[in-house]
């Protein structure tokens, strides 16, 4: 399991087992609600490298949770 919860969030997989993982992303906001959404995710690691730009939010706090 990888959380992260300062910015740039990001989430490595190159550690993750080529395999269906569920990605479970919670937002807190600052009036202390929350949202949650859950994906799931095929890691297949022996292909390119591929990259992204992360994104910042000023409002919230993100937790990336990832299990399997």
């Amino acid at each position: 399991m990888q959380s992260d919860i300062t910015p740039p969030y990001a989430l490595d997989t190159t550690s993750l087992a080529n395999a269906s993982h569920s990605l479970t992303e919670r937002i807190y906001y600052a009036d202390g609600s929350r949202s949650e959404i859950t994906r799931s995710v095929e890691i297949n690691n022996s292909g390119s490298k591929a990259t992204t730009k992360p994104t910042k939010s000023t409002s919230s706090t993100l937790l990336i949770v990832l299990g399997y």
